[in-house]
């Protein structure tokens, strides 16, 4: 019986006279990927291609930082001189379900690790999550993954995304698995080529048993090629989590917080400037108004107490009342229209 094991062929980077790494690398795919919450429990969030695949997507993924490793933050202006050890280009496709994007690597601390065999790729992204619950390509989800925003791709040593989201120099990437596992079979050919009456019976049921291993090894490199992982970064979501709590914290003393835990941030500001303006149209209100309202009521509430307690001070001393009484007047009207 023949047994063929294909190669792969991956996009390549290559050196540049100037010294830096640049050419294109698998970097995510579509699909139904495993991720871990905060209280240790699963969950399976569909990245579709509808979803994952728009241009508004694709195009956060141009000119982003390249990092060494996944910062404990997102990349921004102020922090991409110390973070940044290359920029992704302006080339983003999609190859069947992969996510194909141009790198160049241009700063010495990534290159050199890169050198040492930190290949490996893991994109870092903000996006909405929403509970869905469904089948796509045979598997089944129970999240869906939307508003994907792309902040920086990192070098790590071992890639959610599987050993195909990699940088490989100068050629097709051919796996060291395979090829291990294709030596392992050419032995157990040779060995079945031998007379069967020379073979006893132990013989035969371990030929056998390293045949099957060889097989389910390769069948799960190739899934494992096929099966393109889509990264989350951790951090980015207990930095979410920990903003999540502090809003939740600030808006206690208005709404019932359990009715806010599924809402998104917005949906909660609302909630704040509704238990204070009931009557208040916020449908067709952007979202820095939304911000700025509510804004308002949390800096009024903090202000109040101090200031009820300074009239009511003044107005102990009746002489002094009679003189700043027109004062107290406009600060009165001035929080009046505040909390309006």
């Amino acid at each position: 019986m023949e047994i063929r094991v294909d190669r792969i062929q991956f996009p390549v980077v290559k050196k540049t006279e100037e010294g830096y790494l640049k050419g294109e690398a698998i970097v995510s795919r579509s699909g139904v990927f495993k991720y871990r919450n905060l209280d240790g429990t699963e969950r399976l969030e569909l990245r579709h291609p509808d979803d994952i695949f728009t241009i508004d997507s694709l195009d956060t993924l141009k000119a982003i930082p390249i990092t060494n490793d996944h910062p404990a933050v997102l990349v921004n202006s102020e922090n991409i001189g110390s973070l940044a050890v290359g920029l992704t280009g302006e080339t983003v496709k999609v190859d069947d379900e992969a996510l194909i994007a141009s790198i160049n690597i241009t700063h010495k601390d990534g290159i050199e690790a890169i050198n040492r065999g930190k290949k490996e790729l893991s994109l870092g992204y903000t996006l909405d999550v929403i509970e869905e619950i469904g089948t796509y390509n045979g598997e089944k989800y129970t999240h869906r993954q939307t508003n994907v925003k792309y902040n920086h791709l990192a070098l790590v040593e071992k890639a959610r995304a599987g050993r195909s989201a990699r940088i490989n120099i100068d050629g097709a990437l051919i796996s060291e698995e395979i090829i291990g596992q294709e030596k392992k079979m050419e032995e157990v050919q040779k060995l079945n080529k031998c007379d069967d009456h020379e073979k006893t019976k132990k013989e035969e049921t371990i030929m056998q048993e390293r045949l099957d291993k060889a097989y389910a090894t390769i069948d799960q490199l190739r899934q494992e090629v096929a099966d393109l992982k889509a990264i989350r970064v951790d951090s980015l979501i207990a930095e979410q989590a920990k903003k999540r709590i502090a809003l939740l914290n600030k808006v206690s003393k208005f709404i019932n917080t359990d009715d806010a835990l599924d809402k998104t941030d917005r949906q909660i500001m609302e909630l704040v400037i509704k238990a204070k303006i009931p009557d208040l149209r916020l449908d067709d209100k952007a979202d820095a108004y939304i911000e700025g309202r509510f804004d308002t009521i949390l800096e009024l509430a903090d202000e109040k107490p101090a200031i009820q307690r300074q009239l009511a001070s003044v107005a102990n001393n009746s002489d002094a009342y009679k003189e700043l009484k027109p004062v107290l007047e406009v600060l009165k009207n001035h929080y009046k229209q505040k909390a309006n």
